[in-house]
């Protein structure tokens, strides 16, 4: 269907970051770009929507195509639109992440010429206003961190103290309880939004996460654990 307008509109984009954990901390997949405009730059994966997609089937796919990741699920991040981002006009891209303990094997296709895994903290120079979408990630990750079960996307199944441990160093905001591991998740199956799996005496205690228990609205969990030092 064509479609004509009496104004000036922009491009819509979309953007994804892969975070995966890698022992304390977190890394972002990256893609070189093998075209210009910033031909040989970094970047998050992406690209311009197809006109019957939803946002998200074309952050997936984007993702897909440019690094071979199949991401079952995308959580909203932020927008980025500031005039001047991409020298080929003006772009208003949706951006989303996902978070997973377990690095998916990536391959470069379509407009990535290398797919590479960085520090969330310490990124390449990237292209666009990519640096700051990165940014935003970040701080978006931890709002839903401090509120979701989302550290638990963090973990393997089932995991123990040290995983939930190095889980909380890593995800933004939930640092101040990596010490404190073992009390935190006593907390939690109390709630019963985890369950200890029995093992026999004198091994590794075993965790669940309870993600119907959990539930979908937000739980501002943390605020259980205030008084633990940050």
């Amino acid at each position: 269907m064509p479609f004509t307008y009496d104004y000036p509109r922009p491009m819509v984009t979309v953007d994804v970051a892969v975070l995966v954990r890698s022992g304390r901390s977190l890394e972002v997949a990256l893609i070189r770009r093998g075209h210009d405009p910033f031909e040989g730059a970094w970047a998050l994966p992406g690209g311009f929507i197809e006109m019957d997609e939803r946002l998200v089937d074309s952050a997936k796919r984007e993702l897909e195509e440019e690094t071979g990741i199949r991401a079952k699920w995308l959580a909203p991040a932020c927008f980025a639109g500031d005039p001047g981002r991409d020298p080929r006009g003006r772009t208003i891209s949706a951006v989303f992440y996902h978070l997973t303990w377990e690095r998916p094997e990536t391959r470069a296709g379509d407009d990535a010429a290398a797919v590479e895994w960085f520090p969330i903290g310490s990124p390449p120079p990237m292209a666009f206003d990519h640096g700051d979408v990165l940014a935003a990630i970040r701080l978006q990750v931890e709002k839903d961190a401090l509120t979701t079960g989302l550290v638990f996307n963090a973990l393997p199944v089932p995991f123990t103290e040290a995983d939930f441990a190095d889980a909380c160093a890593a995800v933004p905001g939930l640092g101040h309880l990596a010490t404190h591991a073992r009390m935190v998740l006593r907390s939690l199956n109390g709630r019963g939004l985890v369950s200890e799996i029995d093992v026999p005496p004198n091994e590794t205690r075993l965790y669940r996460f309870n993600r119907n228990t959990w539930g979908e609205a937000p739980r501002p969990w943390t605020g259980w654990f205030s008084s633990l030092s940050r």
